[in-house]
C-alpha cells in the first residue's frame, strides 16, 4: 500500500527495491518515519520534511477528471527562478529531505525545469522528483532528464491504447511508451539506477484489464501505482469518513508557482492560503496562525468548517478490491461512490472545445 487511495501493482520485492534505491537508505527511513508517524500523534516537526514546489501551474492537456481546467488563466504561470532559489536555499538550510517540483500543472511547461532540479541537488536536497504527463518530453531531452539528478519521476498513464488517448488527448500512447523505453535504455547504457521511473493510472482506466496493463509496463518501469478514482469536479455527493484526519497539516507544504502556500494538495483554487513566500519565510508560515488553525480543525474533526476540506474527495469512505495478477493477489484501495464512468470521459472533445 501507498498513501490513502494509492496502491501498487508491482509486488513487495520490487517495491522494496524501489524504496532502497530512492535515496540514501538511512536518511530515507528516518524521513519516512517522520512523514508517516508524527501526524498520527499530531506532532508537527520544526520544519516540514517535504515541500511541494509548483514549477508550473500551466498544462497543455485537458484531462476531464482534473481540476486544473477550473483554474482561471490569471492564476496560471511558471515559477520565477529567483523565487525558486529563495525557497530551495531555505529548504537546504533547514535540511529538508525531499521536494517535488509538481502540483497542479505540468513541470515540463517550465523551460527551466532541469536547472531547477540541478540547483536542488547542488543544495543537497536528498530526494528530488516530479510528476508529469510526459507529452512534452522529447527523445532528445532524455539524456538531460537522466543526468539532471532526479531521484525519481512519475508518468501519468491512465490505461492502455485508445483508453489512454481518450483520457489524455492529444497525447499518443505509442509516443509515451517510446519515451519510457528510451529512458530505460539510456539508464542501462550508463549503468544508472536513477531516476527511478514509476507510472500511475486511476483504477477505472484498467479495471477491465489490470493484468494486461501490468504485463505491458512491468518490463519497462520500476513501479506501477494505481490511484483510486476521485470526484474532483462536479457532484460532491459521496459518503464521508467522519473519522478521517488528514496528515497533510503535519507533513508537508504546498507552494504555488506565484509563492502562495496552499492549505493542502487539494486546494487547487487557493481558497484557504496559509501565507506567501514572497512576504514570509517558510519557517514563519509553517509556525503561523493559519497552519495552527488548520491542524486544530483536523485534530478536533471540525474539517467541515474549511470549504476545501468539506469538498475533499480524500475524506471519502474507502473499500477494497482484490485483483489477481498472475499468481499474486493485489489489494486495491477505492473510494466508495467515486468511480469514474470511462464511457463518459472524452478529453478529445474537451480539448477541441476549449481551444476554440
Amino acid at each position: 500500500m501507498s498513501g490513502r487511495g494509492y496502491s501498487y501493482l508491482t509486488g513487495k520485492a520490487r517495491n522494496l527495491k524501489y524504496f532502497f534505491n530512492q535515496g540514501p537508505l538511512l536518511k530515507h527511513v528516518v524521513d519516512r518515519i517522520k512523514f508517516n508517524i508524527l501526524p498520527k500523534y499530531f506532532i508537527a516537526p520544526n520544519f516540514p520534511t517535504h515541500i511541494d514546489i509548483e514549477s508550473s501551474s500551466l498544462c497543455q492537456l485537458k484531462c476531464p477528471m482534473c481540476k486544473q481546467r477550473l483554474m482561471a488563466k490569471e492564476i496560471k504561470g511558471n515559477m520565477n527562478f529567483d523565487l525558486y532559489k529563495k525557497i530551495i536555499d531555505e529548504c537546504s538550510r533547514r535540511r529538508v529531505y525531499s521536494i517535488k517540483l509538481s502540483w497542479r500543472g505540468e513541470p515540463l511547461m517550465n523551460p527551466g525545469i532541469w536547472d531547477m532540479v540541478r540547483y536542488a541537488k547542488e543544495k543537497r536536497i536528498k530526494d528530488v522528483a516530479f510528476l508529469t504527463n510526459g507529452e512534452r518530453l522529447k527523445i532528445k531531452d532524455i539524456p538531460k532528464l537522466v543526468e539532471s539528478g532526479l531521484n525519481w519521476i512519475s508518468f501519468s498513464i491512465d490505461g492502455l491504447g485508445k483508453t489512454y488517448e481518450k483520457i489524455r488527448s492529444p497525447s499518443k500512447f505509442e509516443d509515451i511508451v517510446e519515451k519510457l523505453k528510451a529512458i530505460k535504455e539510456y539508464k542501462e547504457r550508463r549503468n544508472l539506477k536513477n531516476p527511478l521511473v514509476r507510472i500511475q493510472t486511476f483504477y477505472s482506466a484498467i479495471k477491465n484489464n489490470p493484468k494486461e496493463y501490468f504485463d505491458f509496463f512491468s518490463p519497462i518501469v520500476d513501479r506501477i501505482n494505481v490511484g483510486a478514482d476521485r470526484i474532483e469536479i462536479g457532484s460532491k455527493d459521496f459518503p464521508r469518513d467522519r473519522d478521517f484526519i488528514c496528515p497533510t497539516a503535519w507533513q508537508r507544504m504546498m507552494i504555488a508557482h506565484n509563492g502562495i502556500v496552499a492549505q493542502c494538495h487539494d486546494d487547487y483554487l487557493l481558497k484557504n492560503p496559509m501565507g506567501n513566500v514572497n512576504e514570509k519565510s517558510l519557517y514563519e508560515i509553517w509556525h503561523d496562525e493559519p497552519f495552527g488553525k488548520f491542524r486544530k480543525l483536523q485534530k478536533t474533526k471540525q474539517q467541515d468548517l474549511s470549504l476545501t476540506c468539506r469538498e475533499c474527495p480524500h475524506r471519502g469512505l474507502m473499500n477494497e478490491k482484490v485483483l489477481k495478477i498472475h499468481d499474486k493477489k493485489v489489494v486495491i484501495e477505492k473510494f466508495t461512490g467515486q468511480d469514474f464512468d470511462i464511457k463518459k470521459i472524452n478529453a478529445k472533445k474537451l480539448f477541441r472545445r476549449e481551444r476554440k
